[in-house]
C-alpha cells in the first residue's frame, strides 16, 4: 500500500474560517499523500495566504492554482481533478477536517475492493461524523442520519435517481476520470457524477468507519439536512413550491443519468440493461417509467424519497432530457 500515489483535489473559495483546520488535518494523516492539488476560484479573503504558508510546512508536495474567473464548485472540481497526478483521487471539501486514519482506512478499503474480479475504475467511501461549525460532535453517522443503507451491488440503482456518497468520503482509482471527464452541464453535482459514472462502469465499496468530521453551518452549499426534519415537512407543506422542486429535482436527475449512459456508449461500454430500460422510458409514458423502476428496482434510498420519486415521476415532462455538453 506504501507505493499508493493518492493525489489530494482540493477546492476553495472564501474558506478562511475553517481552511485551516483541514489543513492541519491533511498533513497529520497516518498515510501520507503523494500531492495536494488546490483549485482556488477567486477567494477575497486571506485564503490563498493561508494556503501560501501552508505550503511551507506541508509535509508533501503543494501545488495552488489561482482562477482568472470563478468557475463555480462543479467546474473547478473539473479542473483540480484534471491536475491530479496520482494513481489514486480523494476529493476534498475546505470546511470538513479528516480523522487521521482517513487515508489509509480508505486505501485499504480501495485495495480489498479492487481485487476482486470486475474490470473498470474502483471507487470507495465511508460514513462521516456530523459536527457543528465548532467541531462539535452531534453523535450522528451521516448515513444514519439519511436513512442510508450502504449498497453492496448495483448501486447505479440508486445512484441513476439519488446521491448518497458525498465527495469528501470518497477515494477512487484515476482511471475514473477517463469516463467522467469533462463534466457535462447536466452534472447536477460532481461528487453524483463520478459516483454514478463508478457504479455503471466499475466498482464502488462502503468503509463503515467515520472518517470525516463533516461540518454543518450555513455557508454549506452541501448538506445533511434529516429526512424527517421539522424544516422539510414545513415547506413539504407549502404544496406547489414543493411540487415544483420534485420535478425539478427529478428532471435534472433524469438528464444527468441520460447524460451517463451517453458517455458510456462514446466510450463503448455497455450500459447495465436494467438503466438503459429506465432511460428509454424517461420519453415514453409516465406509466413506462413507473414500470421501469418497478422492474429495473431503481429507487431511492427509502421509503420517503421513493415517495417523492414517485410524485416527481407523475408531474414530469415526457420530453427527453436533453444532454447538454461542455
Amino acid at each position: 500500500m506504501d507505493e499508493m500515489r493518492i493525489s489530494i483535489a482540493l477546492c476553495t473559495y472564501n474558506g478562511d474560517p475553517y481552511l485551516s483546520e483541514l489543513l492541519e488535518s491533511l498533513a497529520g494523516q497516518d498515510f501520507r499523500p503523494y500531492e495536494l492539488v488546490v483549485c482556488d476560484d477567486g477567494s477575497t479573503d486571506s485564503t490563498l495566504s493561508i494556503l501560501n504558508e501552508f505550503e511551507h510546512v506541508a509535509p508533501f508536495p503543494l501545488r495552488i492554482f489561482s482562477n482568472t474567473e470563478n468557475l463555480g464548485v462543479i467546474k473547478n472540481f473539473e479542473k483540480a481533478l484534471s491536475l491530479c497526478s496520482g494513481d489514486y483521487i480523494a476529493p476534498c471539501d475546505q470546511d470538513d477536517v479528516w480523522r487521521p486514519e482517513k487515508l489509509e482506512r480508505l486505501a485499504d478499503c480501495l485495495h480489498a475492493c479492487g481485487s476482486g474480479d470486475s474490470d473498470g475504475p474502483v471507487l470507495v467511501h465511508s460514513s462521516l461524523e456530523l459536527v457543528n461549525s465548532k467541531l462539535e460532535s452531534t453523535g450522528k453517522s451521516y448515513m444514519k442520519y439519511q436513512g442510508l443503507e450502504p449498497q453492496h451491488k448495483n448501486q447505479y440503482r440508486t445512484l441513476l435517481v439519488q446521491n448518497y456518497i458525498p465527495g469528501c468520503s470518497m477515494l477512487f482509482s484515476a482511471d475514473l476520470l477517463t469516463q467522467a471527464l469533462p463534466f457535462p452541464d447536466s452534472t447536477v453535482m460532481h461528487d453524483w457524477w463520478l459516483a454514478l459514472i463508478a457504479s455503471l462502469a466499475g466498482t464502488i465499496c462502503f468503509e463503515p468507519s467515520r472518517t470525516v468530521l463533516y461540518r454543518q453551518h450555513k455557508g454549506n452549499l452541501t448538506g445533511s439536512a434529516s429526512r424527517f426534519s421539522p424544516k422539510t415537512f414545513l415547506y413539504m407543506m407549502m404544496l406547489w413550491p414543493a411540487l415544483k422542486t420534485v420535478r425539478r429535482n427529478y428532471m435534472a436527475a433524469s438528464a444527468q443519468a441520460v447524460a451517463a449512459c451517453k458517455r458510456l456508449s462514446e466510450n463503448s461500454i455497455n450500459t447495465p440493461i436494467d438503466a438503459a430500460n429506465y432511460i428509454e422510458s424517461l420519453s415514453m409514458s409516465r406509466f413506462s417509467t413507473l414500470a421501469s423502476l418497478a422492474r429495473g428496482r431503481i429507487g431511492r434510498a427509502n421509503i420517503l424519497r421513493n415517495l417523492t420519486l414517485l410524485v416527481a415521476v407523475l408531474i414530469s415532462s415526457r420530453k427527453k432530457p436533453v444532454v447538454k455538453e461542455p
